[in-house]
């Protein structure tokens, strides 16, 4: 994947272990190169009971329909100040969604 000034960018495309307190970190090494994380696939934390939060920086730009649909038990912390590209009522639940909170603040709610 590449952004609009050509620059690589990549996608969380899901979650395997037991961690119950996430992070999507803002760059992800690949072949020694730090690569922009810009986006959360659909259906990536599909139906995920197991964690209960995670935490998105400003870097993602783009969660489709159903990235964290059925994840009953998910608090999602981001970066960003208001809806992301592809936000909609089937992303998560309203109540579910803290916008605004930096990675510092996101730190202390889960201590």
């Amino acid at each position: 994947m590449s952004d609009s000034q050509g620059n690589k960018t990549i996608a969380i495309t899901g979650y395997v272990g037991d961690d119950v307190n996430l992070t999507i970190p803002e760059y992800i090494n690949v072949n020694g190169e730090n690569v922009l994380v810009t986006s959360i696939v659909k259906y990536a934390f599909n139906e995920n009971l197991d964690i209960l939060t995670i935490y998105i920086p400003d870097s993602i730009i783009n969660i489709p329909m159903f990235g964290f649909y059925n994840c009953l038990n998910l608090q999602i912390y981001c970066e960003a100040t208001s809806k992301l590209d592809g936000y909609n009522n089937y992303w998560a639940n309203e109540e579910q969604i803290h916008w605004n909170i930096s990675y510092e603040q996101y730190l202390q709610l889960i201590q």
